[in-house]
């Protein structure tokens, strides 16, 4: 399972027809971090709106990635892919408040 956080930049309803069965079907788009990653779960697609800081777990599956879970986060994080390809997530605020620091204790030496 992958951990995907952000923020919902836009948040969008989609209807449509089944190729297979012609049966209807309502399609939850979200817009985070510049890349579309959509749901068919009517709970999680009415229950976050743009704007939202969010966690998504889910996985790639062919050229689809499949969301298992959304749910909302207090705090804005990134994701760092490293050169071995592993991924790290690191809190903003934290990591801002870091270099902060840093920077008064270079002004006040």
């Amino acid at each position: 399972m992958e951990n995907i956080t952000g923020k919902i930049e836009k948040a969008s309803v989609e209807d449509g027809l089944s190729k297979n069965t012609g049966k209807p079907f309502k399609r939850f788009v979200f817009l985070i971090n510049n890349k579309k990653y959509s749901t068919f779960d009517e709970t999680i697609g009415t229950a976050f709106k743009a704007g939202d800081l969010v966690t998504m777990q889910g996985e790639q599956a062919g050229q689809y990635w499949n969301m298992k879970t959304m749910e909302k986060t207090d705090q804005e994080k990134i994701q760092i892919k490293q050169a071995d390809g592993s991924e790290v997530v690191v809190d903003l605020l934290r990591q801002i408040l870091a270099e902060l620091r840093n920077m008064k204790n270079e002004v006040s030496q």
